[in-house]
């Protein structure tokens, strides 16, 4: 060791690596030092040294490297699993492993692309905001780091661009997701020659641009090429998602009706095979990450009708085909319907809602509600409220907020949505084709269809990998529960504070389970204190410290009474503001209400056939509230940063759908 430590002699180096579908460890390559020195303690104090002859035979074999490894690695995590980057010293004693020091690494590398080292990173919640706005758990976090870049990187990837080995598109601060904007716009635009301005209105948010070296006409050409090169392989990889998508429902299924492992090893088999099924879901990955043919359609309008490209793209993309998350929100009208045209059942909801506790199963087999929704649960039923965190319980385990939400869905007046979104679907085509140049009118239709195609690709493969969500979770309760039995746990959902590598770990008898009282009790602290803060929208980053958080961009117009966002939604609608923070909230919806929220996800859907109009604080054109509001043809505005504090709930305002205005109506 004190050979090692003054440098007089070198050791062995052996690099392990993560596998990127299971988190195993793996040996990636052993070097071996010559260990010619060796130092030992003098018997009248201090030490001698002795030469040795050259030894470059490993001094840990595979087994004990990967121990090591493991140990090291699950100490890291225990000790910050949100920045686990750590030099930590240990001892080998013949038998054992000892750990001996950790200390923090400050000044860690920097993975990223040679035209980006002189720039800060730019972190951004514009678009996680959208699906994860609260404190991620450290389960979430271990496996939204896998996912993130997965789904970021492909379609760059297929086009031609050499990924960074290195580079990490997620990063966790203030206990919240964020993506590595810098990165994203380099891509976008290395590879498709799309400009930081396009990107930064496809994920939504304010934030800072990237600087770009000039483009010379070979790099023009070398981007055309890549661009050849992604429309001819796009196609067979949605096409693979597709089919993807159909297996996982039907492998998810099929899981979730199985029994619960009864053992520790089975547990450890069973959670491993969602984990490598699920981060080898690649066309999935694709399919979430492609937007694509809406950029395109978007940037040809805006050519010929400058700022008015995303109003009419909405209007354009309105109605069928519709996605899956559109199909759930008029079946579930369809039962709502069924369920007040009967008045057993309609007296039934009438009692839930004055609040006696009744279940639906309780309900007669042969009741048509229960069946009908039955039926609906069974196909949507791995959906919940902000679904994206495992911690959260799927619409299976609380239908609740379906069944509080019926009774005023029935009385959605699906034929007047429909003709006003037609309506300005047919102006909108109009106003495009009169502007377009003769040669570029037949190309309109078939990149609306692509456009309208890959965002409802998108909804399709954002289901699958909730279905796999729900088993995970499923399992992990089921442990959970076994642990809370030997008192390693208070609570079964206590699980989701612990990573991956952790629960294998204790699984497998590295981890004792004792152990994990102390470290989940931690966790919860460190949680609380992440839910108390109110973090940057966008960070900058570089040499490892946070520069800066810049100011985020002055929404208000001139005459304070106006908002300028990003339009998603054509069309104008007036209402009465109701400022709701959770679907939970919807019972405050009214029928024509002006909805303003921070963020949106699939459980919001139900709220939205009732409202007049929509706008959010975050989302950008590839959000889920975006692609939702323009298949129900509702005005909708994104991308407003604190105008949930900018308007009081009761006031009216005036959407604009078209210019992406919000105004204040004047009493």
């Amino acid at each position: 060791g004190e050979g090692l430590v003054s440098g007089q002699t070198n050791g062995d180096e052996i690099l392990l690596s993560e596998d990127l579908l299971d988190d195993g460890l793996a040996i990636l390559r052993t070097t071996p030092g010559d260990k010619s020195l060796r130092v030992d303690p003098a018997p009248g104090g201090g030490t001698e040294a002795r030469q040795l002859p050259p030894n470059t035979r490993p001094i840990l074999d595979k087994s004990l490297a990967l121990q090591l490894g493991e140990q090291l690695r699950l100490a890291a995590i225990a000790l910050d699993y949100t920045r686990p980057d750590y030099d930590l010293e240990w001892a080998w004693d013949g038998e054992r492993f000892w750990l001996l020091q950790a200390r923090p690494i400050t000044a860690a590398g920097r993975c990223t692309y040679p035209e980006l080292k002189s720039q800060p990173d730019i972190w951004t919640r514009g678009n996680t905001r959208d699906v994860v706005p609260d404190p991620l758990s450290p389960l979430d976090w271990g496996a939204s780091r896998r996912l993130v870049n997965a789904i970021l990187g492909q379609g760059f990837a297929l086009a031609g661009l050499r990924l960074h080995p290195g580079a990490q598109r997620a990063g966790l601060y203030h206990g919240r997701l964020y993506l590595n904007l810098s990165l994203m716009q380099w891509e976008a635009y290395a590879t498709l020659g799309m400009s930081p301005e396009a990107m930064n209105r496809l994920i939504g948010g304010h934030q800072p641009e990237i600087t770009l070296p000039p483009l010379t006409v070979r790099k023009r050409l070398a981007k055309g090429i890549n661009l050849l090169r992604y429309l001819l392989k796009a196609p067979m990889k949605r096409k693979a998602g597709r089919r993807e998508v159909e297996g996982v429902m039907a492998q998810t299924a099929r899981w979730r009706h199985q029994p619960l492992p009864q053992t520790d090893a089975e547990y450890a088999e069973v959670l491993r095979s969602i984990s490598r099924y699920s981060r080898s879901a690649h066309g999935l990955h694709f399919l979430q990450g492609s937007g694509g043919g809406l950029n395109f359609l978007v940037e040809m309008i805006d050519v010929h009708l400058p700022g008015e490209g995303h109003a009419l793209a909405a209007a354009l993309m309105a109605g069928d085909p519709l996605s899956v998350t559109a199909r759930m929100g008029y079946e579930l009208i369809d039962i709502a319907r069924q369920a007040m045209s009967d008045p057993f059942t309609r007296d039934w909801l009438r009692r839930r809602k004055e609040g006696e506790e009744l279940d639906w199963l309780e309900l007669p087999e042969e009741n048509t509600f229960r069946i009908a929704f039955s039926e609906f649960l069974e196909t949507y039923g791995h959906r919940g409220i902000y679904e994206t965190y495992t911690r959260n319980a799927r619409w299976r385990e609380q239908p609740n907020y379906l069944l509080d939400t019926l009774p005023e869905l029935a009385e959605t007046d699906l034929d007047t949505l429909a003709a006003t979104r037609d309506v300005t679907a047919a102006n909108a085509r109009k106003r495009v084709m009169k502007a377009l140049p003769w040669w570029k009118r037949p190309m309109l239709v078939g990149i609306i269809r692509d456009a309208k195609a890959g965002s409802n690709e998108r909804e399709a493969a954002r289901s699958a990998m909730i279905a796999i969500l729900e088993v995970a979770r499923q399992t992990l309760l089921g442990l959970g529960k076994r642990w809370v039995e030997r008192s390693w746990l208070s609570e079964a959902d206590e699980i989701f504070y612990l990573m991956q590598p952790e629960i294998y770990a204790t699984l497998n008898g590295v981890l004792s389970g004792e152990s994990l009282v102390a470290r989940v009790e931690g966790r919860k602290r460190l949680f609380e204190a992440f839910q108390a803060e109110e973090p940057p929208d966008v960070i900058l980053l570089q040499d490892g410290g946070i520069t800066s958080e810049p100011q985020i961009k002055d929404i208000q117009g001139d005459q304070g009474d106006t908002f300028h966002g990003v339009p998603v939604g054509a069309g104008i609608a007036q209402g009465t503001v109701r400022l709701l923070q959770s679907p939970d909230e919807g019972g405050r919806l009214k029928k024509g209400d002006i909805l303003v929220v921070p963020s949106t996800d699939p459980a919001w859907t139900p709220l939205f056939l009732k409202a007049g109009g929509l706008v959010m604080e975050t989302g950008g054109y590839l959000s889920h509230g975006a692609i939702v509001a323009r298949e129900f043809g509702i005005p909708a505005v994104v991308n407003l940063p604190g105008i949930l504090q900018q308007l009081v709930d009761g006031d009216r305002v005036e959407v604009d759908g078209n210019r992406g205005i919000v105004s204040a109506i004047k009493q």
